[in-house]
């Protein structure tokens, strides 16, 4: 995951410098110090936070068959650059700072390639490395002018997006062999005998232009907790609690409603809402759903 991520990172900035003689790269936490005359480079992730996205986007299928739940990351990465001149003097600093100049050159020209910036260059050898890099781009470089415990320091810092999963977890998914079709006129006409009902009462709920042809599945909505609602008593529990399986009659299919007893607080109102039954006695699509004003 963040741990492969700026390994991989460090493993890029290695390669691509590896010519540069006197210079070395190193992995965060790892201790920045470069010997007289050498200069050294620290790759780490030090900032990430989520990015919007709506829900389909929060799953990966890396088969057919099977299916990951990923999470998107704007992450920040830090390269902290380090030179030491070789001694004593300001021509030796002047000739450290130039060669410290050239290094962050050398690494910004280096991550600006392309197939960098695009995230290719950040894939693993591992077939699941728990991340996938979708963008990778430069904010911004800095050096200051003085020596800081008689070293140069330079800083760049990148911004990137990512997805991250925990390696080898997938869920089971199942090909979709044949489609189960439901035609039902909406909106669905509803009317309640009782459009105010007091706690404790009852009151029937009527629905038009339902499917004939299917089952529908029936439960109670509200602001209250789920044991204290009201209740569909009509048809057979189903296999979700609160839920009812219905058969639908023409010209209506009318529901029982029992409103809920004791102290209501706030709540002032309930919905009856009814979904296409599933044949294993779920709720499959929502329908619609009748409103039926509670009295203390």
């Amino acid at each position: 995951m963040l741990n492969g991520l700026e390994t991989k990172m460090t493993a890029v900035v290695a390669d691509g410098m590896q010519s540069r003689a006197g210079f070395a790269v190193v992995e965060a936490p790892t201790v920045l110090t470069a010997a007289a005359g050498s200069g050294a480079v620290r790759v780490s992730v030090s900032q990430w936070a989520g990015f919007p996205g709506f829900q389909r986007d929060s799953v990966a299928f890396p088969s057919n068959t099977s299916s990951r739940r990923i999470l998107g990351l704007d992450f920040q990465a830090t390269l902290e650059f380090l030179r030491t001149p070789a001694a004593a003097g300001d021509a030796e600093a002047v000739t450290s700072r130039s060669l410290l100049l050239e290094d962050m050159s050398l690494v910004s020209h280096l991550l600006g390639a392309d197939d960098v910036r695009g995230g290719k260059a950040f894939i693993p050898a591992a077939p699941d490395p728990g991340f996938e890099v979708l963008s990778f781009d430069l904010i911004t470089g800095s050096l200051p002018v003085a020596l800081a415990g008689g070293s140069l320091a330079g800083l760049l810092q990148y911004r990137g997006r990512a997805h991250i999963w925990p390696p080898r977890v997938t869920g089971p998914e199942k090909l979709i062999r044949t489609l189960d079709t439901a035609i039902t006129a909406q909106p669905l006409a509803f009317s309640v005998d009782r459009p105010v009902t007091p706690a404790g009462g009852s009151t029937k709920v009527r629905v038009r232009s339902l499917n004939p042809h299917r089952s529908i599945a029936v439960t109670v909505a509200s602001d209250l907790a789920p044991a204290q609602r009201g209740a569909i008593t009509s048809g057979s529990a189903g296999v979700e609690p609160g839920v009812h399986i219905v058969a639908v009659t023409q010209p209506e299919t009318v529901l029982d409603y029992t409103a809920p007893t004791g102290n209501l607080g706030t709540t002032r109102v309930e919905f009856v809402s009814v979904y296409v039954a599933t044949i294993e006695g779920l709720r499959g699509i929502f329908l619609g759903a009748a409103t039926v004003h509670l009295q203390p």
